[in-house]
């Protein structure tokens, strides 16, 4: 078996070519792909990013702080992104816009501003704008995102760091003010010592005081004594004094009321004729204001007919607003059902093109065809060996003209097509262009109908051919020659993708009919569109209607009121002619009055000016004689408390000798506490001293404000070995292009048909493995050494990877055998099926913990899981693939063993015969 499949491949050259392609197909991918991406981080330099600064320079502690610009010079010589400085956002916007740009990044006007904001009330955060396009690409954005999160922290620490430098300037200040105030309370503890050393003094004094008071006592005596004799005189001496008093009191007592209402007379008058003057002046401004009130409310009344007319316009207008809104609405409704007997008509048609009867008709005439086909390289082989095999010529007729008619059904289809849309266009109401639409998608193209045309004629020739051959066997060669034009004519099914033969013409109708029932549902998803945002206006109707009935009642009620409102204005109207008219004779009277309170005014000014004479003598005598009264009053009622003042001093003499002696005592215990008070601002002083040349020795560089900004870095060790994108990606990339590769062979190459009659499932099964093992096996040795030699691959097991990286092809290999073995035809898409699956579950891109619950489950099932494991451990991780590899095998081997029960099951149907034929 194996001798045979290879003696095939000598003997069919081309398949041995298509097979060697094939192979390459993964070397290609994997070195085509990965190469655009082996290591894009770092070309990060020629991602083109906008940079606007709008940022306004600020002045703080008399120093020019301008943030924005240091960061955009910085970021010119930056090779982190390709930073393009724009003078302009509207200009950046316009760039991102056009793909120009991935990302703008914006220093807003405030910037620094903001920076300096710290030590305010209202502290205000930093922002930095930036804009990035997705759409244009995903990739790039989110690699600009993690530029701009670095640039946000660059600019966190130098910010921090001109924090840091206000803190420190605030703390050395703080230190002079600590040293200047232990330098104050030294001065303090002087002033105790000498507060101390002045209580001494009072304490002793206090003692001497407290002696003295003793003798003054005793003097006290003899002074009230002598007092009596002296009161005796003064209360003779106050009786005359009093008569005298009483008269000046009297003539006094009235000068000051008489001078006082002459004063306050001059004062209402001086008053009065100012308030006359301001009281013209207001009249001639109230005169004014009431004209231009008369000439307003003139112009008001005139607009207020204008008014009247307007409102009735405009209610007549939401009349005619009411009637076409309920139209509109009824227009909305009718649109809406058309739109649902649309949806409908098209439901219909689509029903009709996926119904059974077109594909019915198209899968005969690919049957009968198949047919005819045998049966005329079965008429070839008769007409070369004898011309006596008139069964098979009979037989071949009778099949001919059943492809005939068949012919005539598909040449009549297109007819019958276009008639069954008109009807449902004329049902339906669609419009001309839709129904030229759908006839244009379910026309066979034209190369479609010349076929059918030439297959015919050709067929007819040669029906007539057939029937000269049964009666003439000398026809044989013209027969022989028809046979040849029709085979050209309608082709074979392995060249049925020539579009000029029948069987290229039955896959354009197929490829029509699929795509008539994929404009059909797309016009269908349309017009569903269509009937939803009917019906979701048609719902708004009612509230439409209802908004327009409020505004006419509105309207209504408005165009009611305006006739009040004119009357008001009229009245208006006239009040203010009334209050202009008045206003004018007002101003008329006021200058006479002004002109009597000046007058009054002067007069009594005059009277003003006499009176201070009198009133000053009077005043001065009463003054004198009152005060003599008074004295000898005071004198003689107070006599009796001199007395008893005396007796009280000798008194209080004697209670101020007790109170200067507990003064004494009391201010003994005052210097005990003055000197606590200079010991504790003596200690304190010179805490505060130590303090401040401490604060004074802290030593403050650009290191310190580097390290408050910045407190704390990262070390980043990485344990594997993978220095590019495409290192990384090899592992995944080279799984998925491997089994790529296995799916291509197992389409191209026949892994059914025995090149020699097998004796065992198992046998048939080493006869094809031997051949698409063996260029699984080649793949997979030109894919892996491919990316060494032309991407510099550096896998840390060479080995390792190569087995894995062979093993999993092979595994992949006879996975592909066991589903073309298994389903025929049907196989091919379960290996593409299983290919899906493996991209979603495998977790080559992203950690398989990232994906939904579904690709979870199935991740330790799938073979490329091993395959991607297995080539990164050899590759970058440094461990051992073993495990990897053995479960590759294990898959390998379970789907060999199905593989051999399918070729098992397969060989109860096999034709000796045929397979003889075939491999001959």
């Amino acid at each position: 078996m194996i001798k045979a499949e290879w003696n095939y491949l000598r003997k069919h050259k081309l398949v041995l070519a298509v097979l060697s392609v094939i192979m390459l197909i993964p070397t290609i991918y994997a070195v085509t792909f990965l190469s655009s991406l082996w290591d894009p981080y770092s070309k990060m330099d020629k991602l083109p990013v906008a940079v606007v600064n709008q940022d306004q320079a600020v002045q703080y502690n008399q120093k020019k702080i301008a943030i924005g610009k240091q960061l955009t010079d910085k970021l010119k010589t930056s090779k982190a992104l390709d930073f393009k400085i724009v003078k302009t956002k509207k200009k950046a916007d316009q760039g991102l816009k056009k793909g120009k740009y991935y990302m703008v990044v914006t220093f807003p006007e405030k910037f620094s501003k903001n920076a300096v904001s710290l030590l305010k009330k209202k502290p205000q955060k930093m922002v930095v704008h930036y804009r990035t396009t997705s759409g244009l690409g995903f990739t790039a954005s989110k690699l600009s995102q993690g530029a701009v999160k670095a640039l946000a922290q660059s600019v966190s620490a130098q910010v921090t760091e001109l924090y840091s430098r206000i803190m420190f300037n605030n703390i050395k200040e703080l230190g002079k003010g600590m040293r200047q105030a232990g330098a104050g309370n030294s001065q303090l503890a002087k002033g105790g010592s000498q507060l101390n050393k002045a209580n001494a003094q009072i304490t002793s004094n206090l003692n001497t005081l407290a002696a003295s008071s003793l003798t003054f006592s005793s003097g006290a005596a003899i002074l009230n004594k002598r007092l009596s004799t002296y009161i005796n005189g003064v209360s003779q001496l106050e009786t005359g004094s009093a008569k005298l008093t009483t008269g000046l009191n009297q003539v006094s007592n009235q000068l000051p009321k008489l001078a006082n209402g002459v004063n306050k007379l001059t004062t209402g008058s001086n008053s009065l004729a100012t308030g006359m003057s301001r009281y013209a002046s207001g009249v001639s401004k109230v005169n004014t204001g009431a004209v231009s009130l008369n000439s307003g409310a003139q112009k008001l009344n005139a607009a207020g007919s204008q008014l009247n007319k307007g409102v009735s316009q405009l209610a007549q207008g939401s009349s005619k607003l009411k009637t076409g809104v309920q139209s509109y609405t009824a227009g909305t409704s009718t649109a809406y059902t058309g739109s649902q007997k649309i949806a409908a008509g098209l439901n219909q048609l689509d029903t009709a093109l996926n119904s059974n009867s077109a594909k019915d008709k198209v899968q005969q005439l690919k049957t009968g065809l198949s047919k005819f086909e045998a049966g005329l390289n079965q008429l070839k082989t008769a007409v070369d060996s004898s011309s006596s095999n008139t069964e098979t010529v009979d037989t071949l007729t009778t099949e001919m003209k059943s492809l005939a008619s068949e012919l005539t059904v598909m040449t009549n289809y297109e007819t019958s097509i276009n008639t069954k849309v008109e009807q449902v266009a004329v049902e339906q109401k669609l419009t001309s262009e839709q129904t030229a639409a759908i006839e244009a998608a379910l026309t066979p193209d034209e190369t479609v109908k010349t076929a059918l045309s030439a297959a015919t004629t050709n067929l007819q020739s040669l029906q007539t051919q057939l029937t000269t051959l049964s009666k003439n066997a000398t026809a044989a060669t013209n027969l022989k020659n028809g046979i040849t034009q029709l085979q050209n004519s309608y082709g074979t099914s392995a060249d049925s993708t020539t579009a000029n033969t029948l069987y290229g013409g039955l896959n354009g109708l197929t490829a029509a009919l699929t795509n008539a029932g994929t404009s059909i549902s797309q016009l269908n998803i349309g017009t569903k569109s269509l009937t939803n945002g009917l019906s979701t206006l048609n719902g708004q109707a009612s509230t439409l209607v209802q908004g327009a009935t409020q505004l006419q009642s509105g309207l209504g009620t408005l165009a009611t009121q305006v006739p009040q409102l004119t009357t008001g204005i009229a009245t208006l109207a006239s009040g203010s002619q009334q209050l202009s008219s008045g206003t004018n004779q007002l101003a008329a009277s006021g200058s006479q009055l002004t002109t009597g309170a000046t007058q009054l005014s002067s007069g009594l000014g005059n009277l003003d000016t006499k009176l201070p004479t009198l009133t000053t003598g009077v005043s001065k005598l009463a003054t004198g004689s009152q005060t003599v009264t008074g004295g000898l009053s005071k004198l003689a009622a107070n006599s009796g408390k001199l007395l008893s003042g005396t007796a009280q001093l000798r008194t209080g003499a004697e209670k101020i000798s007790t109170g200067a002696g507990k003064l004494a005592t009391g201010s003994g215990q005052v210097g005990t506490a003055l000197t606590k008070v200079q010991q504790g601002n003596q200690a304190l002083g010179n805490k505060l001293q130590s303090a401040g040349n401490k604060v004074g020795q802290l030593n403050v560089s650009k290191l310190t404000y580097a390290q408050v900004a910045k407190p704390v870095t990262t070390q980043h060790t990485d344990t594997d070995r993978t220095p590019n994108n495409g290192t990384g990606m090899t592992p995944y990339m080279l799984s998925v292009y491997l089994f790529v590769g296995t799916l291509s062979l197992s389409i191209m190459f026949d892994l059914v048909t025995p090149r020699k009659y097998p004796r065992s499932g198992t046998q048939w099964w080493l006869g094809k493995m031997s051949v698409v093992g063996t260029f699984a096996i080649l793949q997979a040795l030109c894919a892996y050494f491919a990316l060494i030699v032309f991407l510099g691959l550096s896998p840390l097991h060479l080995g390792a990877g190569l087995l894995v990286a062979i093993t999993a092809s092979f595994a992949f290999c006879s996975i592909m055998t066991f589903f073309v073995v298994a389903f025929g035809p049907l196989g091919s898409f379960l290996g593409l099926l299983a290919m899906v699956f493996q991209l979603a579950g495998s977790g080559g891109t992203y950690p398989i913990q990232l994906s939904n619950g579904f690709f979870e489950t199935i991740h330790p099932f799938l073979p490329i899981t091993y395959s991607i494991h297995g080539l990164r451990e050899a590759i970058s991780v440094g461990g051992t693939a073993v495990p990897d590899i053995f479960v590759l095998l294990l898959i390998a081997a379970l789907f060999a063993a199905l593989a051999m029960v399918a070729y098992r099951m397969k060989m109860k149907n096999l034709d000796k015969d045929k397979i003889a034929a075939l491999s001959e």
